[in-house]
């Protein structure tokens, strides 16, 4: 998961509004029970395409709302 997540932030640096990067990080978190990383990534996957009802979904499972 790590080597995941380095790439995955790489991505973002690379390209801070690629697609589904956040949301991908958003899942990694979620799997490590990191659940402020978890959130923090699928609101800016939202942030990135409002209509990533893939994010939307994950934020409701875990308590939030948009």
């Amino acid at each position: 998961q790590l080597r995941a997540i380095d790439a995955f932030e790489q991505a973002l640096s690379l390209n801070p509004q690629a697609p589904s990067v956040n949301y991908n990080l958003g899942l990694i978190y979620t799997q490590r029970e990191e659940v402020e990383k978890a959130v923090a990534h699928f609101w800016r996957a939202l942030e990135v395409d409002p209509s990533d009802n893939d994010a939307r979904l994950r934020l409701r499972q875990l308590g939030f709302s948009d």
